[in-house]
């Protein structure tokens, strides 16, 4: 079986700035890449949905990465939902992933949050809570919020010019430095270092193998139960 990395992106530019470096690095190494772009009409997007839909497709072939663009509304799904969650499944089952990034389940933005519990629900157990066993190692990428107490993380450093160039791709207003959301995430050590906690325990083994000399485990990690 072929390697194969999916991410679950809330919205359109989530996956270039929290695993876009981790994306590049393991497509160099002959892995096939997905992104899932979960949110797929967000009005309050302020380029319009059917621009963000376009900017979600074309971001996805200049980084060289497959797409998938779901139908969620912005701020539809906030918790457990079993419609995201079977349409997560059906795209596992077809995509069969060796390894899954998806965000953390402690997000604050309804979006991020929904992504997570629904994602995490569909990769490790179905509706009514039965164990699934797939062969993906699950991974939860930790944005600004955590990212001073994570499990472990990567240098991604020598991707930061591509993520850079595909964040700039999404300021639709040419607003740049000026948005503080901007300088949150060119700041935030997002195109330095890639930031994880664990997903399923268990199957946590493959970063040092994956990236050789790039890994930083933290003495102090993570033991908090994940709820989803």
């Amino acid at each position: 079986m072929s390697n194969h990395l999916i991410v679950f992106s809330p919205h359109h530019d989530d996956a270039y700035w929290q695993a876009g470096g981790v994306s590049l690095y393991l497509k160099a190494a002959g892995w096939k890449v997905t992104f899932i772009t979960v949110i797929g009409d967000h009005y309050q997007w302020g380029g319009g949905t059917e621009r963000y839909r376009e900017k979600a497709e074309e971001a996805a072939r200049r980084f060289g990465v497959d797409h998938v663009l779901c139908d969620f509304k912005s701020m539809e799904v906030q918790g457990p939902d079993r419609r995201m969650a079977e349409q997560f499944t059906e795209l596992i089952r077809d995509l069969k992933p060796t390894l899954a990034i998806t965000e953390y389940p402690e997000a604050v933005h309804p979006d991020h949050q929904g992504t997570a519990i629904n994602s995490l629900r569909a990769l490790t157990k179905d509706w009514y809570g039965v164990p699934r066993e797939l062969p993906a190692e699950v991974w939860c990428y930790q944005g600004y919020k955590r990212y001073d107490n994570p499990d472990f993380s990567v240098d991604v450093s020598p991707w930061r010019e591509e993520i850079r160039e595909a964040l700039w791709y999404f300021d639709e207003f040419g607003e740049g430095e000026a948005n503080g959301l901007w300088q949150n995430r060119l700041g935030c050590g997002m195109t330095e270092r890639f930031f994880v906690a664990k997903g399923n325990s268990e199957k946590f083994t493959r970063a040092p193998e994956l990236f050789p000399g790039k890994v930083f485990f933290t003495e102090t990690r993570f033991t908090g139960d994940i709820i989803f």
